[in-house]
């Protein structure tokens, strides 16, 4: 009865192991980060120059943390708001913009005002308009 209970117990190690290996073989897959393909070509939109409907769409949400992509066919916008700010001063960097296979990836910065810079004490609402080539796949927001 000692040799079947080892045998049993055995077994049963064995299986474990394996269960053990497909799941972390499993997670390692799912987090793999996609291969950047490329950079991506874009321009900031000065104010002027956005589509009307965006602009309402920003103009109405500007007070909360937005991040919208929209389209007009021929170029995709991609904004990224940054919500009510207490002063004057703030900017937007682009840290990446780049396309993977599946998705096109983006990373905004908002910069706060330099401490030796003038700042004005009145609520502000950061954001940025992007524009870039049409795709779609969709934008991820980092």
């Amino acid at each position: 009865m000692g040799i079947v209970t080892i045998r049993h117990n055995f077994r049963k190690a064995v299986i474990m192991i394996g269960v053990a290996m497909l799941v972390l073989t499993a997670c390692s897959n799912g987090n793999k980060k996609e291969e950047k393909l490329r950079d991506i070509d874009f321009t900031v939109v000065p104010e002027k120059d956005i589509p009307e409907e965006l602009m309402e769409i920003i103009d109405q949400s500007k007070e909360k943390v937005m991040r919208k992509t929209f389209s007009d066919k021929e170029n995709l916008y991609i904004v990224v708001c940054y919500g009510a700010q207490p002063t004057t001063g703030y900017s937007i960097t682009v840290k990446e913009l780049y396309e993977t296979k599946n998705v096109v990836n983006i990373r905004t910065w908002l910069i706060g005002p330099d401490k030796r810079e003038n700042v004005s004490e009145t609520i502000t609402y950061p954001y940025i308009v992007l524009k870039i080539e049409y795709t779609e796949k969709p934008v991820v927001f980092k």
